[in-house]
């Protein structure tokens, strides 16, 4: 699968992760748009630089079961320099608990994804 679509479908899952949180929180009013620009922006950043320093979105390294081990580590990776990142847009502390919900949340959410789209292209290989 080419990296600029497994780097659309990871944006769209890490905007899911962050409509989420917000959505739990009962803050989807407009109100709340900076603050979850605040937490989506960080979140793609640190995500796509992970994720392109760790090689996800290079050919041949993106699919197969390897790719989606990797998504972890990246994860790993990405969590807590988006926090560290967003803690410094908001003028706030980084809260340990928000970097291991938000990590596994968005790590979660990718991990479905990157497996989805590995099924695709397994079937379509085959077909």
């Amino acid at each position: 699968m080419p990296g600029a679509t497994l780097a659309i479908g990871d944006a769209v899952c890490i905007l899911l992760a962050t409509a989420a949180g917000f959505a739990f929180h009962r803050e989807l009013e407009a109100s709340a748009a900076s603050r979850f620009a605040a937490t989506f922006v960080p979140f793609l950043a640190s995500w796509w630089l992970a994720a392109w320093l760790a090689g996800t979105y290079a050919p041949g390294r993106a699919g197969g079961r390897a790719g989606v081990v990797r998504v972890f580590a990246v994860a790993a990776l990405a969590a807590p320099l988006a926090s560290v990142l967003r803690a410094a847009w908001l003028g706030t502390a980084v809260i340990p608990v928000f970097v291991l919900v938000m990590g596994s949340v968005v790590g979660g959410l990718l991990l479905v994804w990157r497996l989805a789209a590995e099924t695709v292209l397994a079937r379509r290989g085959s077909s």
